[in-house]
């Protein structure tokens, strides 16, 4: 058993089978030595916390497990040949494959996404916005007119998860760090560019206002229905050229701070090697295996999945991803035990939907959200309350690991 990718669904599938006594091999492939709670990266984004809050070592992880790690980024996977191949040359061979590489950004075709804007995802790309970050206020303190504006500018595209939790997050702590430069945090801008109608797309529109209501109390600007069209180079510090994004109409915004949070597509192995759907996400059965390839299994961010029990594909979240991950083990699980039993059909269990309710943080303490109660109540939350239980949340998965 070979599993690409030590996110959340790669992690999952790996513990539920060894703790489940699979009989065979388990391989866990990664490019690095660290699980990376992505859900959080926000915060290291804005110098809420140290990577070292966000990474659980993967040795550590599986110390006392059967399955064991190989460190190395794939490269390419042969479902035909049953092989998939690292970037240093080594070949693993494989009788079942997991494939949980995760996603990459989703440019939409705007140009100088790639090369100029921002992200928080992973630990190093976090770090680097952080580092960024605190460049822009020291510039700004040797700056006046529309070369400092610019660098108190701080612009976050994309008003969905990520979006509003960086954009909560760098509310709350900016202004300390304005202070401290001696600085007025009022010349501080924060604005959300979202081309949906509103914020939060998919959760419920009353949860969308209240994130919008406290946004608006931390002083960030949400600009709805504004497509950008284009990020521009950031010039260097010497240089007063214009930078910032293009939105409708080819207005210009100028800023010196582009995040992206605009969504993601599938990781390019993925896109590369299997039959796909919306934005590159590969095609899977009702039991996550890759169309045309019963032998793998694709989870998570990469997977088009559909719950049986609905019409539309899981959104790629965390939860969703372990959810996913928890299904494909038992599944595996199954095959195993019907090819020790030497003939008789594995009993495969579809993927369905399981809803826990969805919460986002909107800064230091403050969350809104809603949970999934029994199957008619879906109690809304805000404030503190909802953030004591996303971070309950997350400490139960890291628990649960």
């Amino acid at each position: 058993m070979v599993v690409l990718g030590a996110g959340y669904a790669g992690v999952t599938a790996v513990m539920r089978l060894v703790r489940s006594k699979f009989p065979g091999e388990v391989v866990l492939v990664n490019d690095g030595p660290h699980h990376q709670l992505t859900t959080q990266m926000h915060r290291v984004a804005a110098g809420a916390v140290e990577p070292a809050a966000v990474l659980l070592s993967i040795d550590t992880l599986l110390r006392w497990t059967p399955a064991r790690l190989v460190q190395g980024k794939a490269t390419a996977i042969d479902p035909e040949r049953r092989l998939v191949q690292l970037e240093d040359g080594r070949e693993l061979d494989y009788d079942r494959l997991v494939v949980a590489l995760g996603s990459r950004i989703e440019t939409f075709g705007v140009p100088g996404v790639l090369e100029h804007a921002l992200t928080v995802q992973p630990v190093q790309e976090a770090l680097r916005t952080r580092r960024h970050l605190t460049a822009r206020l020291h510039d700004a303190a040797f700056w006046d007119g529309e070369e400092r504006r610019a660098s108190l500018r701080f612009v976050i595209v994309g008003g969905g998860l990520t979006g509003v939790e960086v954009a909560g997050e760098l509310a709350d702590r900016l202004p300390a760090e304005a202070r401290g430069l001696g600085m007025d945090p009022s010349e501080l801008e924060i604005v959300i560019i979202e081309a949906g109608r509103r914020l939060l797309p998919g959760l419920d529109e009353r949860i969308a206002m209240r994130a919008g209501q406290i946004l608006a109390r931390k002083h960030v600007a949400v600009w709805t229905e504004t497509p950008v069209t284009e990020v521009v180079e950031p010039p260097s510090p010497y240089d007063d050229a214009p930078a910032g994004v293009r939105v409708a109409e080819g207005r210009f915004v100028p800023a010196r701070t582009v995040i992206w949070a605009a969504g993601v597509r599938a990781h390019e192995l993925v896109e590369r090697t299997f039959a796909s759907g919306e934005r590159g996400r590969a095609l899977v059965d009702e039991y996550l295996r890759a169309r045309d390839y019963p032998d793998v299994y694709i989870v998570g961010d990469s997977a088009y999945a559909v719950p049986q029990d609905r019409g539309q594909a899981a959104a790629p979240t965390a939860q969703n991803a372990v959810h996913q991950a928890e299904v494909a083990a038992r599944n595996l699980l199954a095959e195993a035990a019907a090819a020790e039993g030497k003939g008789a059909p594995p009993r495969l269990v579809p993927y369905t939907a399981r809803d826990r309710g969805v919460l986002v943080s909107v800064g230091v303490g403050e969350a809104v959200g809603e949970l999934s109660v029994g199957e008619f109540w879906r109690p809304r939350l805000s404030g503190f309350s909802a953030y004591a239980f996303k971070w309950a949340a997350e400490q139960r998965y890291k628990l649960g690991l």
